[in-house]
């Protein structure tokens, strides 16, 4: 999700009736990295280890339909008196990691999937100065992976997707996280 959704439990994100479970990949978390919403056909409400949707994790939705998914996201933050807009970096593990691409200004939401973000070298290649050394897409129409180039030829990151992402610690053991 490219921001975080105003009500963020997985029954009130994912509300379509063919949508019947939820798998998300947290490399940061204690224990496995793997938690699943199942949806209980008689009451359409989800239970499991995913409880909550956030903005720069990826989740795989499974869907017996074909059909859009609406969703409120929050929106732009203004800066305040006080402070400038918040811009959160996405942590990354040692290894693979399932990351969304998150719009740090939060002008880009629902409104916006599909829409060109930045450039993969600027969001997960070197340019951003990440830690991830490779990337992968899936393509769900073609029901194929594919390796992003993470230089400047490598395209453009999209409103709405997620990649696979290998993060390897540098010289120091130090992991640099995606800055959105």
């Amino acid at each position: 999700f490219p921001s975080d959704p105003v009500s963020n439990g997985v029954s009130t994100v994912f509300s379509n009736t063919g949508i019947d479970q939820v798998v998300g990949y947290d490399a940061m978390s204690k224990g496995s990295p793997w938690a699943v919403a199942t949806k209980d056909s008689a009451t359409q409400v989800f239970s499991g280890g995913l409880s909550t949707i956030h903005a720069g994790n990826g989740y795989w939705v499974h869907s017996t339909e074909f059909s859009s998914q609406s969703v409120s996201l929050v929106g732009p933050e203004g800066p305040s008196a006080s402070a400038p807009p918040s811009i959160e970096a996405i942590g990354l593990a040692s290894g693979w990691n399932l990351v969304g691409i998150t719009d740090a200004t939060k002008a880009k939401t629902q409104a916006n999937a599909g829409d060109i973000y930045k450039g993969v070298e600027d969001y997960l290649g070197a340019d951003g100065g990440s830690s991830v050394t490779k990337a992968f897409s899936y393509n769900t129409t073609n029901l194929a992976w594919s390796e992003k180039d993470l230089t400047s030829a490598g395209g453009d990151v999209l409103i709405g997707e997620a990649y696979w992402v290998y993060a390897k610690p540098d010289a120091n053991g130090m992991l640099t996280p995606i800055v959105p």
